[in-house]
């Protein structure tokens, strides 16, 4: 007996989807209705994928960017998730190497230039403050997944297009930031994601697709809009903030899993796990190097009263490196600590940041987070208010001591000496006394110079020899800083006792210091600078061996600080030169780590599944 099957129920938009690819368009009112209906995205990203002829993918295209333009709300969003969805199904259709195939699909490859023009001033007018937030939000949402439809910038055909049409406006771009929403609670109520992480995440893109972001740039460095550059400040220390708030409310991670601790009887200290803010990060790192407009924004200045309550963005971003920096075997993280530090290397090298950095009027109760270890206790008190200058000097400190591992990040070490060499510069020039403890960086230094010279042999598996000496002589650099010049940075002469002390106290690493400058210096091509490293070996030699003829095995610490202040005059040292000078680390790569966590999370933060529909009605 034959039996009768119902036909499979189809959703009405998976049958207006058979019918344009089918083109079966031609009733009225088809486009308008088509638009009013929320778009499926699993089922019309297979429809491209199955395609043959992209004759009916041109025209949906071609609709979809006329609904943006002519629609009302509902066909502007639906429209918007349209086009996304096109973006992502293309990019899952084709392989990074068919960049003909995709525009060809997407637009029809002799048409590209104009239609792509067409959709640039489509997005252009979407992006305008008359439009609602969740419009503008899915248009800036539609850029972002053009640039991140790839895993490799340079193959993103579609994204390089974009940005390189004669309609596509950069100081537009710039000029969204002035009108993002600054408070958080009132963001998340007008828009599923927040129209400045959609703006900045879109940027960071930017700043990475453009082969030659050279109008990018010279936009970004001629930015003198107030309101755009305290609006790109919050959007950075919101994002900043957000991520820090999440690491506060995770459970601990630890390196061990239970099973080896188990065993072991004992597991590695647990830390706060961070999310990495790839393109906060990225945007920060770009617009210090280029603008000094945005210096006074970093610091503490505000132009909107509605921004003026919360925390400088240069604070936000120092306990987020605290953070970061902390586990540094995750790839994303160890590229995030590189930017961290580049990013400080680079503000801390302008003698006009370093004005707002030492600026006592201006102090700070930070939170910084420090690795928790089995051999030091995590201090529980709450820090007195500081300086900037005194809060990057403890960051950079943490870092040379939680750090001396067998995958030793040398690079980041570099930088971290170099960011405590150019604040003592600008110390010295300006005399300039900190209120904080200088026994804390000559502690770091020491261990550091203790573990590089007791494990060269493996360090020069992983490093170049030259890049050992160019670390340990800066160390040194820095502690001669102390000896030559402490009469201009130090707050008073007790400071120069206790480094007379630690220097005498710590004989025995610089001894391995003089053995490691003589053996370079015994070689033919590195004598040259085994010959600077015993300059500046020099006077540290001179101290210890000047004070300890004196000692007594018997003498307490006070009887020897005693010692030291009495002994002052006897004492012979050099002027050194060239202490104030300081090598620029070509660290242009470091961003080129993080692309791959970039384009990741663009992808996350789209909106597409979160659209609100009632938020229109009202």
């Amino acid at each position: 007996m034959a039996t009768n099957k119902k036909p499979k129920f189809k959703e009405k938009i998976v049958a207006l989807y058979d019918s344009v690819f089918e083109g079966k368009t031609a009733r009225t009112n088809f486009w308008n209705e088509f638009f009013l209906i929320r778009p499926k995205r699993d089922a019309l990203i297979a429809k491209i994928k199955s395609l043959l002829c992209p004759k009916y993918l041109h025209v949906l295209v071609h609709q979809s960017v006329l609904s943006c333009v002519e629609g009302n709300q509902f066909q502007k969003v639906n429209a918007l998730q349209t086009l996304s969805t096109i973006v992502i199904g293309l990019g899952e259709k084709f392989s990074p190497d068919h960049c003909y195939e995709f525009l060809e699909y997407m637009f029809g490859f002799d048409a590209a230039d104009e239609r792509i023009f067409e959709l640039c001033s489509a997005f252009f007018d979407l992006t305008s403050s008359k439009n609602e937030p969740i419009v503008r939000s899915l248009s800036i949402a539609m850029l972002v997944t053009a640039l991140s439809v790839r895993n490799q910038m340079e193959k993103n055909i579609l994204g390089e297009r974009i940005l390189t049409s004669a309609r596509f406006d950069v100081a537009q771009i710039l000029n969204l930031f002035s009108t993002v929403p600054l408070s958080s609670k009132k963001k998340q109520l007008e828009s599923p994601v927040s129209l400045g992480t959609l703006c900045i995440h879109m940027l960071a893109l930017m700043l990475r697709t453009e082969r030659h972001p050279k109008l990018l740039v010279q936009r970004l460095s001629c930015l003198e809009s107030a309101l755009a550059l305290d609006g790109l400040g919050c959007v950075i220390e919101n994002e900043l903030s957000d991520k820090i708030a999440a690491a506060l409310r995770q459970p601990l991670e630890s390196h061990n899993s239970s099973w080896s601790s188990f065993i072991l009887g004992s597991s590695e200290p647990e830390m706060l796990k961070v999310e990495v803010a790839s393109a906060a990060l990225v945007t920060l790192l770009t617009i210090v190097k280029v603008n000094r407009n945005f210096i006074p924004v970093l610091c503490h200045w505000r132009a909107r009263e509605e921004s003026a309550h919360g925390n400088p963005p240069l604070a936000t971003f120092l306990e987020y490196t605290s953070l970061v920096q902390q586990n540094m075997k995750i790839m994303e993280r160890k590229a995030a600590t590189r930017i961290a530090f580049k990013t400080l290397s680079i503000i801390t090298e302008d003698h006009f940041a370093n004005c707002f950095l030492h600026d006592q009027s201006v102090k700070f109760r930070l939170r910084l987070h420090r690795a928790p270890a089995r051999h030091r206790n995590i201090p529980t008190e709450e820090a007195s208010p500081n300086t900037f200058a005194a809060w990057i000097l403890q960051i950079c400190c943490e870092f040379l001591v939680s750090h001396l591992m067998k995958d030793f990040p040398l690079g980041v070490h570099q930088m971290a000496l170099g960011v405590i060499h150019r604040l003592l510069i600008y110390q010295k020039r300006s005399k300039c006394r900190l209120n904080f403890d200088w026994s804390l960086v000559l502690t770091s230094l020491v261990l550091l110079l203790k573990f590089v010279c007791s494990n060269q042999n493996s360090l020069r598996s992983r490093h170049a020899n030259s890049d050992i000496q160019r670390l340990v002589k800066t160390a040194l650099v820095v502690v001669n800083i102390f000896i030559c010049c402490g009469d201009q940075i130090f707050a008073g002469t007790a400071d120069y006792d206790k480094l007379y002390y630690e220097l005498i106290r710590v004989t025995s690493v610089f001894d391995k210091v003089e053995q490691f400058a003589i053996s370079q210096r015994e070689k033919p091509s590195e004598s040259c600078r085994g010959s600077e490293l015993d300059n500046l070996v020099f006077n540290i030699r001179q101290i210890q061996s000047h004070f300890n003829k004196l000692l007594t095995s018997s003498q307490t610490p006070q009887q020897i600080l005693s010692l030291i202040q009495d002994n002052y005059s006897y004492l012979n040292l050099r002027l050194l030169d060239g202490l104030e000078n300081f090598d620029k680390l070509d660290q242009e790569h470091v961003i080129d780590d993080i692309v791959p966590d970039l384009i990741a999370n663009s992808r996350k933060v789209l909106p597409f599944d979160m659209v609100l529909y009632k938020k229109l009605c009202s």
